[in-house]
Order: C-alpha cells, then sequence, then structure tokens
C-alpha cells in the first residue's frame, strides 16, 4: 500500500514539479520553453493549458514589439536625417540672410556715396550757375560800354569829319 501511496503522490506531484519549472523559467523572461501536451486531463493540465497560452500570447507580444522597435529605430534614423537637413539648410539660410545684410549695407553705403557726390555736383553747378550769371552781367557790362564807347567814337568821328571839312 506505501508503494502504490508513494506511486501515486509521484504520478501528481511530478507534472506539478514539472510546471513549477516551466513557470519559473517563463517568470525570468524564458520564453522558448516548450509547454507540451503530456500533462494529465485534470486541474494540472488546465494549468499547463494556460501558461501555454500565456507563453503564446507573450511570443506574440513580444514579437509586435520587436517590430515596433524597428519602426521605431527607422522613424527615429528618418527624423535625425530631417533634422541633420533641416540643420545645414538653416546653416545655408543665415549665410544667405548675412549675406543679403552685407549686400543691402553696401548697397546703403554706395548710395551714400552716390548722394554726396550728388550733392558736389549740385554745388558745382550753384556755382557755374553764379559765375555764369556774373560773367553774363559782365558781358552786358562790357556790351554797354563798348556801345558807349562806339557812340564816342561816332561822335568823335562826326567831329573830325566837321573839322576836316571846316578846315577846307
Amino acid at each position: 500500500v506505501f508503494g502504490f501511496a508513494y506511486m501515486m503522490a509521484r504520478r501528481i506531484a511530478h507534472p506539478i514539479e514539472t510546471l513549477s519549472a516551466l513557470i519559473t523559467r517563463v517568470s525570468e523572461g524564458d520564453l522558448t520553453v516548450d509547454v507540451s501536451t503530456n500533462f494529465p486531463d485534470d486541474e494540472v493540465g488546465q494549468l499547463a493549458d494556460a501558461l501555454r497560452g500565456m507563453v503564446d500570447q507573450n511570443r506574440k507580444l513580444t514579437r509586435q514589439i520587436k517590430k515596433g522597435v524597428k519602426v521605431l529605430a527607422s522613424s527615429a534614423s528618418e527624423i535625425s536625417s530631417t533634422t541633420s537637413q533641416l540643420a545645414s539648410i538653416a546653416t545655408e539660410t543665415a549665410a544667405a540672410v548675412t549675406e543679403t545684410a552685407t549686400t543691402v549695407e553696401e548697397i546703403k553705403q554706395t548710395a551714400q556715396v552716390a548722394s554726396e557726390t550728388a550733392q558736389q555736383v549740385s554745388d558745382g553747378q550753384q556755382t557755374t550757375v553764379q559765375i555764369s550769371q556774373q560773367g553774363k552781367a559782365a558781358t552786358e557790362d562790357t556790351v554797354s560800354g563798348m556801345t558807349r564807347i562806339k557812340s564816342q567814337m561816332d561822335s568823335i568821328a562826326e567831329s573830325i569829319i566837321m573839322l576836316n571839312e571846316q578846315s577846307q
């Protein structure tokens, strides 16, 4: 009787020990365990079926997570590449803005020089106008003086002719 009881206890305890060892491996993250169907059709077998379902579900979740991680890694790589491109574009834009600002400053300086030159030309033109007006006035005075001299010369010539006629 003792041998029979031992065999019965062993028959009940062995599947529980096996199932316990499998559960321990799964709890440590080992999803490679093989939960076979060699368990009896009792409560222990039901626990084994539940463990098998749990391991299968965890394997599926692990595969999905790996796929998600790959997608995230790819997305992160694309984001990094896009960020690098944007940084390069921003650098180019900053250089263009700097160049534009420099060009605007050069145009401003050129406009200032042109304005100063135009002012000098205007001042020179005003001086020329004043000199021309003075020259015109002097010419008019000269013409007026010449006209008086001509008139006096005509008068002298007439006097000489009269004197000449009288002396003859």
